[in-house]
């Protein structure tokens, strides 16, 4: 699913004054010049100054420092064509603002843990892969920006984030559930829209300066939750659906007029009532088929194909991706093999193998001991008359 992806930019100025260069640590500069060797450095638009002598540091393109030229403070390589990926973070300890956003960096975000001066995280627009790191303890935190990536797992606990005013991490591939987001009384701008996130939206209770919610193109599901009193939402800037949402009352309670007003949608839930669909695909090796190619099925729903083998051939394995987080989830019966519940696009996969024939050993016959015995006495006997008759 494709969507507009709308978040606040809101990037404090961080200005780089005219004086001399100062010494900062030495740990701090080895984490500059990480940056700029596992980022390609080399392949910047504008890397002035960088890998420059001792001391050099807080002129370096991007790079701002306290008054003291002590220690860094800033971060600011935004669209500067930053590739590969991230170095460790936490030799920054005094860092307020970094802004790595609109560039083609890959790879997990570092840890963040211990920053307590930072205020604004911009990683926007990349190809960031893993999970989102621990926000926990980063009480200055006002902005963080992670939209348009490949983020996954679930979305970190904001607990105690007292400053935070935007969160921001659409368009990614995140799961689980929204996490609470009482006491947060600063947040303007929530966006979580185009994940995998499920389960009810939370409380917003309190938030009284949220002025937009864009939590559309997820597996949501509950009843829209009551807007916050006072009201601060914006008109037109929230979204709600699609997802599996409660549909508005007939006639619209006070609470759906708020958000037919914050989402300029009436009723807001019109694009929930379109049920979202999966595809389902299936392949399988020589020696049988499974049937449907594909098939379409509405989220929650079952998928069922018929598997059949060739002559000489039985079934070796099937396997499904479309269970949560990717595992197996179906059953096979009667010739048919059934998904579970359905909630991404996903694949089923048969594989066949040769019957092997059973080994067939022939074995000479155990003749009993007392025939063998008799058998003798007979030969002898024979044996004697003969000569006799030789004899003669």
């Amino acid at each position: 699913m494709n969507c507009t992806v709308r978040t606040l930019l809101a990037v404090g100025t961080l200005t780089l004054a005219s004086v001399a260069p100062g010494a900062i640590p030495p740990t701090e500069r080895q984490a500059l010049l990480d940056l700029y060797s596992q980022a390609n450095g080399s392949g910047w638009t504008n890397s002035s100054g960088w890998n420059g002598a001792a001391g050099s540091e807080c002129s370096w393109y991007g790079v701002v420092c306290d008054g003291a030229q002590s220690h860094v403070v800033s971060v600011n390589l935004v669209n500067n064509h930053l590739s590969g990926t991230l170095p460790a973070l936490a030799p920054l300890a005094n860092l307020q603002l970094l802004n790595l956003g609109n560039n083609q960096l890959a790879g997990a975000i570092p840890s963040l843990s211990g920053l307590t001066s930072l205020q604004q995280v911009f990683l926007n627009g990349n190809q960031l892969s893993g999970a989102i790191p621990a926000l926990s303890g980063l009480t200055s935190l006002a902005y963080f920006q992670a939209a348009g990536n490949q983020l996954s797992g679930s979305i970190p606990s904001l607990s105690g984030l007292t400053a935070l005013v935007t969160f921001a991490v659409d368009d990614n591939q995140l799961n689980g559930s929204i996490p609470s987001l009482a006491g947060l009384g600063n947040l303007a701008f929530l966006g979580v829209s185009d994940n995998q996130l499920s389960g009810s939206i939370p409380s917003l209770s309190g938030l009284s300066m949220l002025s937009s919610l864009s939590v559309g193109y997820n597996q949501l599901t509950g009843a829209a939750p009551l807007v916050p009193n006072p009201n601060s939402l914006i008109a037109g800037q929230s979204d709600l659906c699609p997802n599996a949402l409660a549909a508005a009352a007939n006639p619209p309670s006070a609470n759906d007029q708020a958000w037919n007003a914050a989402t300029g949608t009436t009723p807001w839930s019109q694009q929930c009532t379109l049920q979202a669909t999966y595809t389902v695909t299936s392949s399988s090796n020589a020696g049988g088929s499974i049937t449907p190619a594909s098939q379409t099925v509405n989220a929650g729903a079952t998928a069922q194909f018929t598997v059949a083998t060739a002559n000489g051939y039985v079934i070796a394995e099937i396997i499904d991706n479309c269970g949560p987080g990717g595992a197996g989830s179906g059953t096979f019966a009667g010739g048919k093999y059934t998904t579970g519940a359905i909630n991404a696009d996903c694949r089923v996969d048969a594989s066949f193998a040769v019957v092997t024939p059973p080994q067939v050993s022939v074995q000479a016959p155990v003749l009993d001991k007392w025939v063998l015995v008799l058998f003798g006495l007979a030969l002898t006997v024979a044996t004697g008359a003969f000569m006799r008759r030789k004899a003669h």
